[in-house]
């Protein structure tokens, strides 16, 4: 869980600063509120949409990375739209659970249970 935390604040320091000074003063990142984990979640959403797609729109490295990281902050949902913890896919066609599974490829990391494994 350490790499996983070092890597977001590497990433969020540069797509959202201010979640890297919120994640900055918490040893885990599950220990974050819901609602800042949701806020990372999305801004990692964010990030795959302008980074993490290949020509094809399928994740490229990067985007393999973010969906890692997603994956790392514990969220969980019943449902197909929400929140992080599959797959980065193109935009608005992402599969369940992914972070760009939203409307028209907004990000949506909202609702559902936390889970504590992966």
């Amino acid at each position: 869980m350490m790499d996983a935390r070092k890597r977001l604040l590497a990433v969020l320091s540069d797509v959202a600063p201010d979640l890297a000074v919120a994640l900055w003063n918490d040893r885990d990142v599950r220990e974050l509120p819901r609602n800042i984990r949701e806020a990372i979640c999305d801004a990692l959403g964010l990030e795959a949409a302008r980074r993490g797609l290949d020509a094809n729109e399928q994740p490229n490295a990067y985007g393999r990375e973010l969906d890692e990281l997603a994956a790392a902050l514990g969220l969980a949902s019943s449902s197909a739209n929400a929140p992080c913890h599959g797959a980065i896919a193109a935009p608005g066609v992402g599969p369940a659970g992914s972070c760009l599974g939203g409307d028209g490829g907004r990000p949506s990391c909202r609702g559902g249970g936390e889970t504590r494994s992966r």
